[in-house]
Parts: structure tokens; C-alpha cells; sequence
């Protein structure tokens, strides 16, 4: 099993800033920094019908691995804490096959919060092949907190 601290470009990392990763043939595990408020709100007045307002994902390549939230059509705003707002998204491996259309695969993939970090949890046997042949990945955050959005990390 490879456990590694990823390092970032352009980045200066504190140990609370930190993503660590772990990877083994069955699986990769994506810890990145989340700041956990008291109180979140999502399906906004001012958010479009069918955009997303939260994510917290892992890009390999062209694809997504990770935690995502749109906003149901019609649906008034909620408050709620983070685990409310965590059983409202979907969990998914959005995968671009080889003539670039998008492939969602659900179930082959995990995400939840365990203080400090959001876990993405790969189990999908595409998803990990994807990984071993990437050098980079980046963190894709949308609606939340963090020290972590849009870092580039190296595979090593």
C-alpha cells in the first residue's frame, strides 16, 4: 500500500492544509481539508434550476470522482448541517469514455466528512486505472470551505 502526502505546485502547505492520499490496488482514498460550519444552505433563490452548488471532487484527467449537489428544480432553500446537506447530493465517478461522453458510474465511489478532512473514497476499477496513468490530479471544490480548492497535486 502507498501512503503518501501529496505535494502541491505553487503551494505551501501547513500540516492542516495538507491532502493525503492513500492508494492500493483496490482502492484510493482522498483526504482534503473542509472547514465544518455550524449552519449551511443550499437550493438558493438565486441559484439556477439544475446547477451545483456543492462539490467536493477529485479530477483525474477528465474525470470526476466525489461528492455532488445540485439544485432541484423548484425546490425551496434549506438550512441544515453538514451531514443534511451530505444526504441531499450524490456520490459518483463521472468517467468520459473514448468518444467523450460522460459515464457516471454510483457506488464505486464514497465521500464523507471525518473532522478535518472530506474523504473521497475510489473503488471503481476504471477510475483506479485512471489513476495509475496520471502524474497530476486537482481538487475540484464548489459551496464549501477550503484551503485545498483548485490545488495540483503530483502522483507519485
Amino acid at each position: 500500500m502507498i501512503s503518501l502526502l501529496l505535494s502541491a505546485w505553487n503551494y505551501a502547505a501547513t500540516a492542516a492544509d495538507s491532502v493525503i492520499y492513500k492508494i492500493d490496488t483496490e482502492y484510493a482514498k482522498f483526504y482534503i481539508p473542509l472547514e465544518n460550519k455550524d449552519s449551511y444552505e443550499w437550493f438558493k433563490p438565486e441559484t439556477q434550476d439544475g446547477s451545483l452548488e456543492y462539490a467536493v471532487a477529485v479530477n483525474i484527467g477528465s474525470s470526476q470522482a466525489g461528492y455532488f449537489l445540485y439544485k432541484y428544480p423548484g425546490f425551496a432553500e434549506v438550512k441544515g448541517s453538514l451531514n443534511e446537506l451530505l444526504k441531499r447530493g450524490q456520490k459518483s465517478v463521472w468517467v468520459s469514455d473514448e468518444n467523450s461522453e460522460v459515464v457516471s458510474h454510483y457506488h464505486s465511489v464514497d465521500a464523507f466528512y471525518s473532522e478535518p478532512y472530506f474523504v473521497v473514497s475510489i473503488t471503481n476499477p476504471r477510475t483506479l486505472k485512471l489513476l495509475e496513468s496520471h502524474e497530476q490530479i486537482s481538487i475540484f471544490i464548489r459551496g464549501f470551505e477550503s484551503s485545498a480548492d483548485g490545488l495540483v497535486v503530483e502522483i507519485k
